[in-house]
């Protein structure tokens, strides 16, 4: 079985921050938000909707999503911050012993007035550094603070504060500044502005990776070491404080804060150089080469795999790691047999599929410096995996011993440099299937595996691992891994190399490589289907699979689910207009099974219950939104359904009990035995589609017995039409659905329990669609939960195509205006509040006024200034548990 599928429950979030060759680890995890822009008056309204896109992957193209709009109107205050930058290296290089490192941070009145800032002289933490005294510019002394920049202007000569601290309307002090080249300065710091002070640290530290610290102002609460804006509390030590300091102000700015003096403080911190992890990327490609029917028996099939592979020279995503050479891993057993390789192995696997055996006729032969390898051990028993097995270069002789092979694979020793691959190879490692005895058709489905070690990881245990069936190195998913050392988290206990015969059962729902070889998207690997059915029938399903099943295992249950994309920003629970439901093309497959022709196949939309009934003599029970047909109420009137193939084309319009067509509908005259043909159904739905909805259409391919274009099998005519196979292709209207709510944190942190009428807020941590109102220095929390609406597959079938979304991505935009249908205009209101912009599942992303929807990691570093968050999902697989949210995106702004 592949990780994919028994993996689903614990799937790994990991976030690695890579700077210059270090990891900054504790700064950009504690660092608080400090607003850059002035205080929010009173009565303002703050807007916001959260908007989406994803894929279809059956489908490319992006979908959009659109939640509800929540509305917060600013409540009617002293308030201060302390930010510490990145340290700075002043030799450029990575951190070293002895190197001298400048901690500077940023003091910011974040106030609704103008106030004095007391600035004290002294840190009260340093680790793994001195500070150095006497090292900014000229300044004597053992000074260990300097002020660098005031309101915006950059000091020509740094100015030292003194050890017991001063604050900034002191009349000295004042003179200093104004000395230093910012002749304006008069002692006040106004809404928004800043100081900026340095603190120079010698680094002494000697271990890698142990940080070098240092912590600025000294709050009430030692043990947190960032704390922002909170109530100034005096103690026996005020010469390590960082807080305001009213000035004396004519009426009515003569009363003080309202909310007190504030204070604040930040630890900043950087390790000792460090090296960027290494490693391998094996990416194992699986194709089938060859499918042999030879007789109209289903039992005599013969089928041909071919497996590669590559070392990819680049990595997906290059911030985290740097790419290494691939080299062998220890098996658990010795290989044996003629010229079996000794000692660690590279090794590319296949379990026999279910349903077939290894041909002996086709004896496989593997590629320059690789061996051919089998296992006559059991892959289901008790945690038996392709490293546990026991390996032979013994080939079998005969088709007995052909029947008694159940893995087969290739394994070299040494290394393979990264770039390199066996697809140079002309035949590479192929091999042959054939069915089993007694087969009576179904299908076939398997998945490679290939396993290694990064040449020069200590870390023996660390087994690079990948399944085949996309163009991704070691399970990553697109750019990113689950995995947080990005070997492809191989797992002894679950990751047997079984393709699941019934995945549909499964509620990972693992994903199928269809049509193509090695273009699957999904979680870890996709597996290889192959469908071989029954003579006497004829089968259509989605392209490249006729023979896909939905419900119940069922081939006239199998089904295409896609999804129009609803107009960005349009409120979610108005119905989509005629001109909003362009036209969605299904591409689908119609094939003859038999050995012999079948004569006037036609092709046509039927309505939702004569399908219902057709596909199983029994009406009304295919319900499921997701793999039912539906009844023909579900249908907006005025849908039209088009049918091409072969340059015909009709045009179906549905008026509420059947589909209707001038044009001569889609007959194919003969269709050859073994043949598939590719043809098209386009639909576009009615007038007033909700949105979040799913509209199936019904299409039927039938031999047409009595020659007059009409499928005549209902309740009263039971057996017409004989020859025929359903399938649905389902059109939904968005399948993603997002709901805005938010939350109101005063400057505590706690959250307020009362809505914007008064009303007790029901949800326990005190989200609503209607939030009380927030005074300037309180913070937002908004809250976007997101289900895929759309219904997890029934028990059974396979190939049927679902709608799993990819390259999903929730965008918050704060810029907008009403002419933006991105419209959040939170940005001039508030500002970033860091390490709070969170989600569930994925990577966020972080932009000042431009947003890039498309690459992780591209945005900005996390900053005070951001105006706009991408959380990068990825997948979301369809809800199991319909209106519970399967993950959520949250971050906080805080109120000007």
């Amino acid at each position: 079985m592949n990780t994919q599928t028994k993996r689903l429950y614990r799937q790994l979030l990991v976030a690695t921050l890579l700077m210059g060759g270090t990891f900054n680890m504790t700064a950009p995890v504690l660092a608080q938000a400090v607003p850059t822009a002035p205080l929010t008056g009173a009565g303002t309204e703050i807007k916001n909707k959260a908007t989406a896109t994803y894929e279809d992957p059956s489908n490319p193209g992006t979908i959009n999503a659109t939640s509800n709009e929540v509305t917060i109107t600013v409540a009617e205050v002293a308030g201060i911050a302390v930010v510490g930058s990145t340290p700075v290296d002043r030799n450029g290089s990575s951190v070293s012993n002895g190197d001298i490192l400048d901690f500077d941070f940023t003091i910011t009145n974040v106030g609704n007035d103008t106030t004095a800032i007391y600035i004290p002289g002294k840190t009260i933490l340093n680790t793994g550094g001195r500070i150095v005294g006497g090292q900014i510019g000229s300044t004597a002394g053992a000074n260990s603070v300097y002020i660098v920049r005031i309101n915006g202007n950059t000091l020509t000569t740094p100015v030292a504060v003194p050890d017991a601290g001063v604050q900034s309307d002191n009349a000295a002090f004042i003179l200093a500044i104004q000395g230093a080249g910012y002749a304006a300065f008069d002692g006040s710091i106004d809404v928004n502005q800043e100081i900026v002070v340095r603190v120079p640290v010698t680094v002494t530290e000697t271990v890698a990776t142990n940080p070098i610290s240092v912590q600025f102002g000294n709050t009430a609460d030692p043990g947190t070491q960032n704390r922002q804006n909170i109530l100034y509390a005096a103690d026996a030590t005020t010469d390590d404080d960082v807080r305001t300091a009213d000035i004396s102000e004519p009426a009515p700015r003569n009363l003080g804060p309202a909310n007190g003096e504030r204070e604040a403080a930040a630890f900043q911190s950087i390790p000792l150089g460090t090296q960027v992890t290494t490693r391998a990327l094996a990416t194992v490609l699986k194709t089938r080469s060859l499918h042999t029917p030879n007789t109209s028996a289903l039992d005599d099939d013969q089928i041909r795999y071919r497996l590669d592979l590559r070392v990819e020279g680049s990595y997906p995503n290059a911030s985290s790691f740097a790419v290494g050479n691939l080299e062998g891993t220890a098996l658990a057993n010795a290989i044996t047999g003629a010229g079996a390789p000794t000692g660690a192995v590279i090794l590319v696997s296949d379990v026999i599929p279910t349903n077939t055996v290894l041909d002996a006729g086709f004896l496989p032969t593997a590629p320059s410096g690789w061996t051919v390898v089998y296992s006559n051990d059991d892959p289901a028993a008790a945690n038996a995996t392709a490293l546990s097995a026991n390996w032979t270069t013994t080939a079998p002789t005969n088709q007995a011993q052909a029947d008694l092979v159940k893995r087969i694979g290739i394994v070299r020793t040494g290394s393979m440099t990264a770039g390199s691959s066996t697809l140079t190879d002309t035949n590479g490692f192929q091999f042959q299937v054939r069915t089993a005895t007694g087969f009576a058709g179904g299908q076939i489905l398997n998945i490679a595996q290939a396993f290694g070690h990064t040449q020069g990881d200590s870390d023996l245990n660390r087994i690079i691992y990948d399944e085949s069936g996309d163009q991704f190195p070691n399970n990553f998913e697109g750019t990113t891994t689950p995995y947080a050392d990005g070997a492809g988290g191989f797992d002894p206990a679950n990751d047997d190399g079984i393709a699941l015969a019934t995945y549909g059962s499964d509620p990972s729902n693992q994903p199928v490589n269809n049509p193509q070889s090695n273009l699957g998207t999904g979680s870890d690997g996709e597996v290889n289907l192959l469908s071989i059915d029954a003579p006497g029938s004829i089968l259509t399903g989605p392209r490249g699979v006729p023979g896909a099943t939905g419900p119940g295992n069922s081939n006239q249950t199998d089904y295409v689910n896609q999804s129009i994309s609803p107009p960005v920003g349009k409120d979610p629970a108005v119905a989509l207009t005629n001109a909003e439901t362009l036209d969605l093309v299904f591409n689908n497959t119609v094939r003859n099974p038999n050995s012999l022709g079948l004569n006037n196949v036609v092709l046509k939309p039927i309505p939702a219950e004569q399908a219902d009934y057709a596909a199983d003599n029994t009406a009304a029970n295919q319900q499921d939104p997701n793999t039912g047909y539906g009844t023909n109420a579900t249908l907006p009137n005025g849908t039209t359904v088009k049918i091409e193939y072969g340059g015909q084309s009709a045009t179906y319009t549905w008026n509420g009990s059947t589909f209707s067509t001038t044009d001569t509908p889609i007959k194919i005259t003969t269709l050859n035995g073994q043949v598939s043909l590719d043809y098209t159904v386009t639909v576009n739905l009615g007038d007033g589609a909700a949105q979040n909805a799913a509209y199936p259409v019904a299409i039927v391919a039938f031999v047409d017995e009595d020659n007059n274009n009409e499928f005549s099998r209902n309740s009263t005519t039971p057996t017409a039409e004989s020859i025929f196979n359903l399938k649905v292709d389902r059109t939904y209207t968005g399948f993603v659905k997002l709901t805005k709510e938010a939350r109101i944190l005063d400057d505590a942190g706690n959250p307020i329990t009362v809505d914007a009428t008064g009303a007790a807020i029901a949800d326990p941590d005190g989200f609503t669609t209607n939030p009380a109102r927030p005074q300037p220095g309180w913070k937002i929390e908004y809250r976007i939960s997101y289900e895929n609406i759309s219904t997890p597959a029934s028990t059974g079938g396979s190939g049927s195509v679902q709608l799993s979304a990819s390259n999903f991505k929730i965008f918050e935009d704060g810029t907008g205006d009403t002419t933006n249908p991105r419209n959040g205009t939170w940005a001039a209101t508030t500002e970033h509040v860091q390490t709070k912009a969170v989600g569930t599942q994925g990577t966020v992303s972080f932009y000042n006024t431009t947003i890039d929807t498309i690459n992780p990691g591209s945005g900005v570093p996390e900053a005070l200034t951001n105006t706009g968050y991408v959380n990068f999902i990825g997948s979301l697989a369809p809800n199991g548990t319909a209106g519970t949210p399967q993950g959520n995106f949250k971050f906080q702004r805080l109120v000007k």
